[in-house]
């Protein structure tokens, strides 16, 4: 869990040049349960792409296959005791996996959540919005069709595969314009699959240090450390008890939505198609000062409005969507530890696949949203060495750089097989 993302790239690449399969099936052989899925969890994300959109893409499709969608399978009472937040679950949480938490999570970043739609449909031959079009219905089907409809800018500082052509199989982006005439001016590169926005941050790539490498990025504009932070691949306000940092964003009339809101949820019945085409297509920061500005001009908190005027998958998909990116990951590790059992995938895709920033701010919203210590609630919850991995992951000390020292690497691809494949029985902690 201290290796750098970098070098866990470069590990997944040589391990199946050395041993003839990949990194991900030799640890699903060693290990079983939660670790198993944990590791795997890992493996896969920088596999194929590097960044883990066909992981991505493999988790959303199983939480719609087979007969109906796992949030489908449970209706009425048991999904009811899931999401409002003074009930305690009665059946076992591992059966609660809606596709909603996950396409919302995967959505805020929309570069990378085209990535994932084009991967999606290249994979399983439907559009992914086909697909969740086919597995819902009502007012939730229509929210998670605006959701995944959504083509609006995003404050996204983060690219999804930074990958050289032929590096791995990402499909290609839209055509982009003519080269310049030649001898003109040449722009600096930029990635770039969204259409140009005021709120799209450019992000340049310096050429990869090694062919089988991603290369490393740059950001245009850094982020100042008393200002927005990075989250999921896009900027997020610090989390509490740090001040606000705006009540107004450019192109974005906060009190005009939130009156908006509020007549939709004013007197008998609701507007839904105004709540879906009003929250759906905000991004991260919007949804973190529309939640303000309609608690100071309609003096009711929104999530809880939320909750009393609607009901149902509904009401968790726009709750996933008005807490934001980090306020609704705590809210699903608080979920997903709470009462009998634990939530072990949740717990995996929410922490495993952070880096030492994210960590941070989702360690300190937690402890200001729940005024409980985040490392403790999960090492309450988990035993032997899965405490370790998850233990190791929260400390948030990963190794960030971007150079890869391919001797290390092929050290651990001899030790990795060692400890596994390559002697009867596994060295666990080895691995």
């Amino acid at each position: 869990m201290t290796r750098s993302h970098a070098h866990l790239r470069a590990l997944a690449q040589a391990y199946p040049q050395a041993h003839g399969r990949k990194l991900s099936s030799a640890l699903e052989n060693e290990f079983s349960g939660h670790m198993k899925s944990a590791l795997r969890f890992i493996a896969t994300g920088v596999e194929n792409d590097g960044d883990g959109i066909y992981r991505d893409v493999e988790l959303l499709e199983d939480s719609m296959k087979g007969l109906g969608t796992k949030d489908e399978k449970l209706s009425g009472l048991s999904s009811y005791l899931f999401y409002r937040p003074n009930c305690i679950p009665l059946l076992p949480l591992m059966y609660l996996m809606p596709p909603v938490y996950r396409v919302i999570r995967s959505h805020w970043n929309r570069s990378r959540f085209e990535n994932i739609k084009r991967v999606y449909e290249q994979k399983f031959g439907k559009s992914l919005l086909a697909r969740v079009r086919g597995e819902t219905s009502g007012n939730y089907g229509d929210f998670m069709m605006a959701v995944i409809s959504s083509s609006g800018s995003s404050t996204t500082l983060y690219h999804p595969s930074l990958a050289s052509p032929g590096n791995f199989p990402i499909p290609a982006a839209p055509p982009a314009a003519p080269p310049p005439a030649y001898g003109a001016p040449q722009p600096p590169p930029v990635v770039q699959y969204d259409a140009p926005s005021p709120q799209i941050i450019p992000i340049s790539v310096q050429p990869p240090r090694s062919p089988r490498l991603v290369p490393p990025i740059e950001y245009a504009t850094p982020v100042p450390e008393d200002g927005p932070l990075l989250y999921l691949g896009v900027l997020v306000p610090p989390p509490p008890p740090a001040p606000p940092i705006s009540d107004t964003l450019p192109g974005f009339d906060a009190r005009r939505t939130a009156e908006v809101i509020r007549k939709a949820m004013k007197g008998f019945g609701t507007d839904t198609k105004a709540l879906t085409g009003t929250i759906a297509p905000l991004d991260a920061m919007q949804v973190d000062v529309l939640r303000r500005v309609y608690e100071s001009t309609a003096g009711k908190n929104l999530v809880k409005a939320i909750e009393k005027e609607t009901s149902s998958w509904y009401e968790y998909a726009l709750r996933a969507k008005i807490l934001g990116p980090v306020l609704f990951d705590c809210w699903l590790l608080h979920r997903g530890s709470a009462g009998l059992g634990t939530h072990e995938d949740i717990l995996t895709e929410i922490l495993l696949d952070r880096t030492n920033s994210e960590m941070r701010t989702l360690k300190t919203a937690y402890r200001a949203t729940y005024q409980r210590d985040l490392t403790a609630i999960i090492r309450s919850e988990l035993s032997a060495k899965t405490e370790r991995l998850f233990a190791m992951a929260l400390v948030a000390n990963r190794d960030e750089t971007e150079y890869v020292d391919q001797a290390r690497v092929q050290a651990d691809v001899k030790a990795l097989y060692e400890a596994g494949e390559g002697q009867q029985g596994t060295d666990e902690i080895t691995m």
